[in-house]
């Protein structure tokens, strides 16, 4: 089966590469990619059948096929698209971020856990005099259900016990995974009766 089209090519950067997959990695989109992107006429699929893939994709993310993985991306940005609408103003995002607890490794100072993530960046809960600069590199791997993931970027804002990390290269497979994690916490938040707690907004310097 021939890949859809999924719009114009984003542009490629040479990094490290990751164990057992290609050299080539790509620059991190500014969220998720539009649904009319793709040039022809999209249906979202349904609650379930999203559901399912997502799922899939936590799983194993190079084993979707390409009309499973496009029925995935029209969902995602769907729920983007809901989780956005209901947020003030002054506090809004680009993407969606919610709260969600893994453990991860910050390069250069160990083992630390998430505490919100989000399509462009994650923050992250470390040791109390933990000082990292604003707009310092920074390099994250969290483990994501079977999945470790690896996210490379610069410190956006700190205090003395979290970090904010904008993402700025990742692996296409480890952006995928980090997006359906979000999706999963964004289908459990938006459900009726949830309130949508676990949406966060922006804070200052994010």
């Amino acid at each position: 089966m021939g890949s859809v089209p999924t719009g114009p090519e984003t542009p490629q950067v040479e990094v490290t590469p990751k164990t057992g997959l290609s050299s080539r990695e790509r620059v991190v989109d500014n969220g998720s990619r539009r649904c009319d992107d793709t040039g022809v006429l999209l249906r979202f699929p349904s609650p379930h059948t999203f559901e399912e893939r997502n799922r899939a994709l936590l799983d194993d993310p190079r084993a979707l096929p390409p009309a499973d993985l496009l029925l995935w991306r029209q969902g995602r940005d769907e729920l983007a698209r809901r989780a956005l609408e209901g947020q003030q103003e002054a506090s809004r995002r680009r993407t969606p971020r919610v709260d969600a607890v893994y453990p991860a490794f910050l390069a250069g100072y160990g083992g630390v856990f998430t505490v919100d993530l989000g399509f462009e960046g994650v923050s992250l809960r470390v040791c109390a005099g933990t000082r990292l600069r604003r707009a310092e590199p920074a390099s994250v791997r969290l483990k994501v259900g079977n999945q470790s993931i690896y996210l490379s970027g610069r410190v956006a804002w700190g205090s003395d016990d979290r970090v904010g990390l904008q993402v700025e290269q990742v692996h296409p497979a480890d952006e995928q995974v980090l997006q359906a994690a979000v999706c999963k916490r964004l289908l459990e938040v938006l459900q009726p009766g949830s309130g949508g707690r676990a949406l966060m907004g922006r804070r200052a310097g994010d």
